[in-house]
């Protein structure tokens, strides 16, 4: 056991936003696997570039067949996901991009394709204003100029011997 049977992934290049609590499907970092036993494993890596406006709490979700997989456990009223960027009063983060890593082993015990994808949503205390978002590949600023860049964002699942 242990040995790698399989590997897809996917990459995404172009930016997208959101500022909806409501998870959205980050477009482009979806794969779809088939496991060849019930036993094996599947290795979920990934990184995802988010950027901020001010006072926004940036969360990835890992959905695996509709089911949200690999989140913290549940605490109060607070929001729950696998990675992402906690609330920060800091104006100036609307230049930065912070890089989420995502690993999660999960077995689904089955050999049915398994549809991994990863999704965003995001919180803040100010309901949602269309100007409060979270960005994936570039910073919530966009000025056109050389300290501000474009960014990869990638998902990969290996299919790990049971």
């Amino acid at each position: 056991g242990g040995g790698i049977i399989q590997v897809v992934s996917a990459t995404k290049t172009d930016t997208q936003s959101t500022n909806s609590a409501t998870k959205v499907d980050i477009s482009g970092l979806s794969v779809s696997i088939t496991p060849h036993s019930t036993s094996s494993k599947l290795y979920i890596t990934g990184n995802v570039i988010i950027g901020n406006s001010y006072d926004v709490c940036c969360n990835v979700h890992i959905d695996a067949n509709g089911t949200e997989i690999g989140l913290g456990d549940a605490d109060g009223s607070k929001a729950r996901a696998h990675t992402g960027i906690n609330y920060d009063d800091n104006s100036e983060n609307k230049y930065q991009t912070k890089s989420c890593a995502v690993n999660y082993l999960y077995s689904p015990s089955s050999t049915s394709a398994q549809t991994i994808k990863l999704q965003m949503s995001e919180t803040d205390s100010t309901d949602h204003a269309s100007n409060n978002k979270m960005w994936i590949n570039r910073s919530h600023s966009e000025a056109d100029a050389v300290w501000n860049c474009r960014y990869v964002s990638t998902i990969t699942v290996m299919e790990v011997s049971g």
